[in-house]
């Protein structure tokens, strides 16, 4: 498991080594929009107070591996200038999940969607 450090990196070997680098870059595309992403950035879960009704506690199971990620790296991405899309990565077997904040989907990523072409809606 990679151990992520500010600005996307990990220690692996003792070398500092990008997330990104070691599993391969995002879609270059969302939907047919170009998307710049930014860097990779550890991700902290927020609970607000341990005695509210409303305590939520972020975590998610990786659909690749199925372990359990309570602070899964995260990256930006900018469609048209608007951040509006945010990749989670498993740093144990790189799979990743991008949530569209115009739309409120998340998605989890296939083989299909790090072609030429981009990561495109499912056909119906």
């Amino acid at each position: 498991m990679l151990r992520l450090h500010r600005g996307g990196t990990s220690r692996r070997g003792g070398a500092l080594v990008n997330v990104g680098e070691v599993f391969g870059p995002l879609p270059v595309s969302w939907d047919g929009e170009p998307v710049d992403w930014g860097l990779w950035e550890p991700s902290i879960p927020l609970i607000i107070c341990d005695r509210s009704p409303r305590r939520r506690v972020w975590e998610s199971i990786c659909a690749g591996c199925g372990r359990s990620s309570i602070a899964a790296p995260m990256c930006w991405g900018k469609r048209r200038g608007i951040r509006d899309l945010v990749a989670f990565r498993c740093t144990g077997c790189g799979h990743d999940s991008v949530l569209d904040r115009r739309t409120g989907e998340a998605w989890e990523l296939g083989p299909e969607d790090y072609g030429l072409a981009g990561s495109n809606p499912p056909r119906r």
